[in-house]
């Protein structure tokens, strides 16, 4: 169903401040009945993980990286939905943020690697808007803007709520985890 990156803000809000983010692992969230049957039609992986998976690619893992599954099991005679959609990628954030917990304590001049990513206009050159469209349909496919952590579920607004309206986001903000694709 996903794979979730493991970041936390340290200072300030998404866009802004200070997020400590852990590199070379992630947590992938996956789910089926207790027939068998993949929960998730949208991005099917039936099959093996490695022939499934673009290593390296932007939102996956890397090739060395540690991934720590999350495999949800429903009874086969529950209707999916998305309350029970929701349900689950909050059980993964809830293991998710006690290591944010964590994330949050560490002194960040131990860091492996430090960027800066300044959001200012570039003066004299062309302003660039990029467009990004992304849909809400329910149960099987939802975005969230806007959560209190990078990549989280908490405090984010889903965008079928929005009734699927515009909404403006600075790059640091998309860089820095504002807009979480559920599934």
């Amino acid at each position: 169903m996903d794979f979730v990156p493991v970041a936390t803000k340290v200072l300030g809000k998404l866009g802004s401040g200070i997020t400590h983010t852990l590199t070379g692992c992630c947590f992938m969230l996956t789910g089926c009945d207790t027939s068998g049957r993949q929960i998730s039609a949208i991005g099917a992986s039936n099959g093996v993980l490695k022939d499934q998976v673009k290593f390296g690619k932007a939102g996956s893992p890397g090739e060395k990286d540690v991934i720590v599954h999350v495999d949800v099991v429903i009874k086969s005679d529950v209707l999916f939905d998305r309350k029970i959609a929701l349900a689950m990628y909050q059980l993964c954030d809830n293991l998710i943020q006690e290591i944010r917990d964590i994330l949050k304590m560490k002194n960040g001049n131990e860091a492996d690697e430090r960027h800066e990513f300044i959001d200012m206009p570039p003066t004299g050159k062309t302003k660039v808007a990029i467009i990004k469209q992304v849909s809400g349909q329910g149960a099987m496919y939802d975005n969230l803007l806007f959560p209190n952590e990078p990549a989280g579920l908490a405090g984010g607004v889903s965008i079928i709520d929005m009734n699927n309206m515009p909404v403006l986001l600075t790059p640091n903000e998309y860089r820095d985890g504002a807009l979480r694709a559920l599934m």
